[in-house]
């Protein structure tokens, strides 16, 4: 037997076993990506987290990460457009520094802001890379808007609301304005610790003192639950309150001196936060107006100017949004100011 006959045996003659095929182990998977930009369900899980209140159901989870997912498309185009403007990287730096600054000024010290980033689940660098994102979004939107000038220094759009717009306006809104009335409100609202019904019940008790004729603010001061008095809003619009369908209805048709029933307070995810009590301490109806009143102008041409702004970025958006590749398909659909 030759060595080469002897190697071959020796090697068909191993009774080592073969090592066993490693299993592949998934860590982490894309939960979407727009364009060249990817956000992992790691990033999703864990922006779900900080918006999700302990104890909210699975459809609320659900709810909320949808809606993560979906501003996130619109918020990384509105980035992207505006890395590729051709920004100043030390202009972008001193803006992000500034807002890091003034966050640091608002927590009162660093060691402070540390902590309030770690109940969030956030670092400083993490942070920073928000701030970042925000302010090429932030530059992007003035520029389209006409706030700002664009890089080579062109202003993209005209911001002047000529005097017909603003008579226009005046005409329009004339008679509504005349039948919003001037409300001061008070409003009492406690948040969800433990059960539900439990603070519903300290709300429903402290309504039924005030209806026999105790004052609304020292009842809700000297509640155990609560050392904090009620918020007051003087000389409000009616209409002002109308995002807020539950408190508009009741303020619409109260009379001073009506506290209403016990309302709930819902997050933007419609998961329920808390509940409240609101007091009408006044109600005052607003003389005719009068298109001299500079104020009124003032107030017209910054309405104005917001609707062009929300309209031109939403245009923007629309052209930003046919150009991207965004994956799932399915998240590249939305609804904008055109389409209503």
């Amino acid at each position: 037997m030759n060595s080469l006959s002897l190697v071959a045996l020796l090697f068909t003659q191993d009774p080592t076993p073969p090592p066993a095929a490693a299993e592949a182990r998934v860590f982490d998977s894309a939960a979407l990506i727009v364009n060249e930009e990817i956000i992992t369900d790691f990033d999703v899980l864990a922006a779900t987290r900080r918006e999700v209140k302990p104890g909210a159901s699975e459809e609320d989870r659900r709810r909320t990460r949808d809606e993560i997912v979906t501003t996130k498309v619109q918020d990384l185009l509105e980035e992207q457009a505006g890395q590729v403007m051709g920004y100043d990287e030390k202009m972008v730096d001193k803006f992000v520094q500034n807002q890091l600054d003034r966050q640091r000024e608002q927590a009162g010290s660093v060691a402070r802001l540390a902590t309030q980033l770690k109940a969030f689940d956030l670092d400083s660098k993490t942070q920073k890379e928000d701030v970042r994102s925000h302010v090429y979004g932030l530059l992007w939107q003035r520029s389209v808007t006409g706030i700002d000038a664009a890089p080579k220094g062109r202003v993209a759009a005209d911001r002047y609301v000529r005097p017909g717009r603003l008579y226009f306006e005046f005409k329009e809104q004339e008679t509504a304005i005349a039948n919003d009335p001037l409300l001061t409100v008070h409003d009492f609202g406690l948040k969800i610790v433990g059960a539900p019904e439990d603070v519903h019940d300290v709300l429903a008790q402290l309504r039924e003192r005030v209806v026999a004729g105790a004052n609304f603010d020292e009842e809700a001061t000297k509640l155990e639950v609560n050392k904090v008095p009620p918020g007051i809003s003087t000389d409000r619009p009616l209409s002002g309150y109308r995002p807020v369908k539950n408190v508009y209805e009741f303020l619409h048709d109260a009379q001073p001196g009506d506290v209403s029933e016990v309302l709930e307070i819902r997050q933007r995810n419609g998961s329920l936060d808390g509940y409240r009590l609101i007091y009408l301490e006044s109600k005052k109806h607003r003389d005719a107006l009068s298109f001299a009143d500079a104020e009124l102008q003032n107030r017209f041409r910054k309405d104005v100017q917001s609707s062009l702004d929300r309209y031109r970025i939403d245009t923007a958006l629309d052209k930003l949004y046919r150009a991207a590749y965004v994956w799932p398909p399915q998240m590249l659909g939305r609804t904008s100011t055109l389409e209503n």
